[in-house]
């Protein structure tokens, strides 16, 4: 992807700014352990502060499903701060692991921002660039 900003950089996910769609992205590029899991999605909330926009598009293609406490800690704690920091929009790159899709979709289930899921990466960059 071009005309990006690398923000944050681990083993586990990177996060950068697209300065074309004004949109910050998470890449998961292994299965997260919870600790990398939740430094990763505080990292989402500075980025947003950072790069003044709240849209993100989040590529689960390598993630694996998140533990049950994982998942709520995420729509109970993470989306009310992420919501404050100014979050408003989010595409959502599904993997192909069925448990990954359940998981993201649980999440997702409980956040009250516009969320669609897309199977790759030109469709999901598409939609949240179109916000503006």
């Amino acid at each position: 992807m071009t005309d990006v900003t690398l923000f944050y950089e681990k083993e586990h996910a990177w996060i950068g700014y697209n300065v074309t769609g004004h949109f910050v992205m998470v890449t998961w590029t292994t299965s997260p352990i919870s600790d990398e899991y939740r430094d990763t999605l505080e990292m989402l909330i500075e980025a947003m502060k950072q790069f003044k926009t709240g849209k993100l598009v989040v590529d689960n293609r390598k993630a694996g499903a998140l533990l049950p406490a994982d998942q709520e800690w995420t729509f109970k704690d993470w989306h009310a701060r992420a919501l404050a920091a100014g979050h408003t929009h989010v595409a959502i790159i599904q993997s192909p692991d069925i448990f990954s899709q359940i998981s993201a979709v649980d999440v997702m289930g409980h956040v009250t921002i516009p969320t669609t899921f897309f199977d790759n990466a030109e469709d999901a960059v598409m939609w949240i660039a179109d916000f503006r």
